[in-house]
């Protein structure tokens, strides 16, 4: 078993999470804001926007992944999610594209 005999030069990691929402009425937004302030207020390094912020705010290259989205209509995506659901949809993606994550989804809907 290696020993370290100065930790000093590791840095701390730091737990990452993203938390993105779809939302038409507000209800699967603020769910979502609700769980981006518990989680940096339990010393995580949250970032939070919409569905289709995905690329802007590094959706491929987060590991720990929240997702709180809504329907609106026959069950299709809001609005600020559409693009979203596309990208997940294409059938170009490699079949491991998720693998390396850890995600849950909360579907609000009626």
């Amino acid at each position: 078993i290696p020993v370290v005999k100065d930790a000093s030069s590791f840095a701390p990691l730091k737990k990452e999470i993203l938390v993105l929402y779809g939302s038409a009425t507000g209800n699967a937004e603020y769910i979502s804001k609700e769980i981006h302030e518990q989680a940096a207020a339990h010393d995580l390094v949250s970032t939070w926007g919409t569905l289709n912020e995905y690329k802007k705010l590094g959706f491929m290259e987060k590991k720990l992944i929240v997702i709180v989205t809504s329907t609106t209509g026959d069950g299709d995506a809001p609005e600020n999610a559409n693009r979203f659901v596309r990208f997940i949809k294409r059938r170009t993606h490699d079949a491991n594209m998720l693998k390396d994550k850890c995600f849950c989804v909360l579907a609000l809907g009626d």
